[in-house]
């Protein structure tokens, strides 16, 4: 018959393994569970470009979880009016429930001349919807520029 010590050491070191395996691949689990939960893909979020009238509005994604801010990289290009919009004034982001939600900042370069780029940002959706519009107003001769994003 074997030496009981060892069978008794080397049962405890099987139970300790298994149960560190199943604490592990819990936490991953969990971890990932909140990760595709709260994150929007980025595939969903591309950017789009709108060229009515004088000026060309494109619209990236740049942050988009229930945790933080939301983030809009917007770049205005012409050559024949000035861009002297405030962002923060002609945009609204409205939601799958009709809900809309003003800029909180704009962080970027001054209206005026014939390029305007930076960041928008929205406080943070606290559910995802299954879609967003950014809806910009009074550009460029154009009344309504409409950015659509399916999020689900």
């Amino acid at each position: 018959m074997k030496n009981p010590k060892f069978i008794i050491i080397g049962g405890v070191f099987i139970v300790t393994g298994l149960l560190l395996a199943v604490y592990f691949l819990a936490q991953k689990d969990l971890l990932s569970f909140f990760d595709k939960k709260e994150n929007i893909s980025k595939a969903n979020l591309e950017q789009q470009i709108n060229e009515e009238g004088a000026v060309s509005v494109a619209v990236l994604p740049q942050s988009m979880t229930t945790s933080a801010p939301w983030e809009f990289a917007i770049s205005l290009d012409t050559h024949s009016v000035e861009l002297n919009q405030d962002l923060t004034e002609v945009s609204t982001l409205r939601d799958d429930k009709g809900n809309e939600y003003k800029p909180i900042r704009w962080e970027g370069s001054d209206s005026g001349g014939h390029h305007l780029e930076g960041v928008l940002i929205f406080q943070a959706i606290n559910s995802l919807p299954s879609y967003i519009e950014l809806t910009i107003e009074n550009v460029g001769g154009v009344s309504e520029r409409l950015f659509k994003w399916n999020i689900k």
